[in-house]
């Protein structure tokens, strides 16, 4: 699994190096693989062709924005800020009202608020 992810993080670094030097029409895959040092049959194996290697980079590229974006909204919200300094608000009493986490939080931690 490593060596697959390793594989197309080359390429994909192959495709933004060789975008800087000519025009993606000017891009063969036997560019690519050699940029990447890698052989034709292993593009082949993870893309049907340059044009799937640069939908995938893009959405690589929307999945980390997403991410990002939904870190930040988060930090809009004072629960998700409270959590983050281990203060936890619990449904019932009989669980405490209030409780202050010094350390680690643990499963059973977030148990009484499921």
């Amino acid at each position: 699994m490593k060596e697959m992810a390793d594989i197309q993080t080359r390429l994909k670094t192959a495709m933004l190096a060789l975008l800087d030097e000519k025009h993606f029409e000017q891009i063969t895959v036997t560019d690519l693989c050699a940029k990447a040092k890698t052989s034709r049959v292993t593009f082949y194996t993870y893309y049907d062709d340059k044009y799937a290697l640069l939908d995938d980079y893009f959405a690589e590229m929307q999945a980390v924005a997403t991410a990002r974006f939904d870190a930040l909204q988060a930090l809009n919200n004072p629960f998700y800020n409270l959590h983050r300094l281990g203060i936890f608000f619990t449904p019932s009493p009989r669980f405490a009202d209030l409780l202050l986490v010094t350390g680690p939080v643990t499963y059973a931690m977030h148990e009484p608020l499921l």
